[in-house]
């Protein structure tokens, strides 16, 4: 039994000799491998090969080394080990080696290298990734010199004004109903609730704050379209990104600057243009997106609101706008879009929106908080 023994621990010595990726825990296993097998072959009167090879005193000297302790990592390097009873591969030591009694090791045992941890992300990996982003929309870039503003031509519609009778019925008390009117909403995109840092790339920008929250409260409670001055081509870009999924077909309509009545020539042009809402209205498409269009209601003066960043833009239909601030992408001390939420609730109760909006236009800090501070 004992013999039977020294085999398998010769043979798991070998298996361990062998491996190039030997840890500390292999190697204590070893040391122990070679010290049971001392002990019996002690028992049997059977001293190792590599004992008979040499003098009595380096056989003493290695069994008292084996039987004293047990290796330590530390101390495994500098350790003599005993022949293992296995076959010669490359990495054995030479036959001059074992006449002298000892075998060297013919590589130093190194300790297993322990790969390192995965570098783990910081708390705050989200954070640094949107500062990032910004950081690099926001760089600043040598500025691209633009043509100056100019007013359209004559056959471009020229500068429009308010007609009389827009004037009059915007004139008129506000009259509250008993219920949510219907209410279509002309969104502007660019300065009003994003920022574009490069022009030539529109799918590229910066929401406003709150812009997912003002969506989501405008889709749910008025029609709303989208009308930009950028080119079609660009607008339908910014809306992939910003309306993203289902929400987009709720969308009454896309506009861009091909709907503002431009001459080829004033097309490319940087010429001030103007959003006129008749046109708006005069749309058989968008007329019959109203929800009691079956009833004989229409889009109107009454009924319609622009949310844009531009007063002029508006000159048409003043009191039919929501003049935000522009956004340039920097921290606003106010959230703008929810404020508006606040001012659209009360829209919506409103009969004629262009004589609530004249006598009760959108302010982006309260009267009350205003007068506090001064």
């Amino acid at each position: 039994m004992a013999a039977q023994r020294i085999a398998v621990l010769d043979a798991a010595i070998a298996a361990i000799d062998l491996r190039e990726d030997a840890n500390s825990k292999k190697l204590k296993k070893r040391a122990q491998h070679l010290a049971e097998k001392a002990d019996l072959e002690r028992q049997l009167g059977q001293p190792d090969q590599a004992q008979l090879g040499g003098s009595s005193s380096a056989a003493i000297h290695d069994e008292t080394s084996i039987n004293s302790t047990v290796p330590t990592i530390g101390s495994i390097p500098g350790v003599t080990k005993k022949k293992s009873k296995r076959k010669k591969g490359p990495g054995d030591p030479s036959p001059q080696s074992e006449t002298q009694g000892e075998v060297q090791l013919s590589q130093p045992i190194v300790k297993a290298q322990i790969p390192k941890t995965r570098e783990r992300y910081p708390r705050n990996a989200k954070a640094i990734a949107t500062a990032t982003i910004t950081a690099e929309l926001t760089t600043t870039k040598p500025p691209i010199v633009r043509d100056p503003i100019v007013p359209p031509s004559a056959a471009s519609g020229g500068v429009p004004d308010p007609s009389p009778a827009y004037l009059e019925r915007s004139l008129v008390a506000p009259e509250q109903a008993s219920e949510p009117q219907h209410i279509l909403l002309v969104l502007d995109l660019n300065g009003t609730i994003l920022y574009r840092p490069d022009r030539r790339r529109p799918s590229h920008f910066l929401e406003r704050q709150s812009t997912g929250e003002f969506l989501d409260y405008i889709f749910a409670r008025f029609q709303v379209m989208v009308w930009s001055s950028a080119r079609i081509e660009n607008v339908r870009l910014m809306a992939n990104k910003l309306f993203p999924g289902p929400r987009r077909q709720f969308l009454v309509a896309e506009w861009g600057r091909d709907r503002m009545g431009l001459t080829p020539e004033d097309f490319v042009r940087r010429v001030q243009v103007y959003k006129r809402l008749e046109r708006v209205w005069a749309e058989p498409s968008i007329q019959g997106r109203h929800p009691l269009r079956e009833a004989g209601a229409t889009w109107g003066q009454s009924n319609t609101i622009l949310i844009d960043d531009s007063l002029e833009k508006a000159r048409s239909e003043p009191f039919n706008l929501v003049e935000l601030p522009e956004f340039k992408g920097d921290s606003e001390p106010t959230d703008v879009l929810q404020r508006l939420t606040m001012y659209l609730d009360d829209i919506l109760m409103q009969k004629n929106v262009s004589a609530y909006m004249r006598q009760n236009p959108f302010k982006t800090v309260d009267d009350r908080v205003s007068s506090e501070e001064e």
